[in-house]
C-alpha cells in the first residue's frame, strides 16, 4: 500500500483549488467582456461577484504556493486515511 504524506496531499488539494479559482475567475471575466452579466446581475452585484472571484483564486494561490508540512506521525495511505503503526 502506497504511503503519502500529509503535506503532499495538502500541497495537491491546494493545487487543485486554486485551479478551480482560476476558472471560475476566467468565467466571471469572460461574463464581463462580453457583457452577458448585465442579464443575470445588477450592476452591485456583478462587481462583488467578481470581488469576490478575485479574492478567492489570490487566497489560493497563496495556499497553493505554500508548503505543507506533515502532522507529526501523520502518514496517510493512498486512500487518504491515517496509517497506523
Amino acid at each position: 500500500m502506497a504511503v503519502v504524506q500529509g503535506g503532499v496531499r495538502f500541497d495537491q488539494i491546494a493545487k487543485k483549488w486554486h485551479a478551480l479559482a482560476q476558472r471560475r475567475l476566467g468565467h466571471v471575466r469572460e461574463l464581463e467582456r462580453s457583457g452577458r452579466w448585465k442579464h443575470l446581475y445588477s450592476e452591485e452585484q456583478f462587481r462583488s461577484y467578481l470581488s469576490e472571484a478575485e479574492r478567492v483564486a489570490a487566497l489560493w494561490a497563496k495556499l497553493a504556493a505554500t508548503r505543507f508540512a506533515a502532522p507529526p506521525g501523520g502518514n496517510f495511505n493512498a486512500s487518504g486515511h491515517l496509517r497506523r503503526a
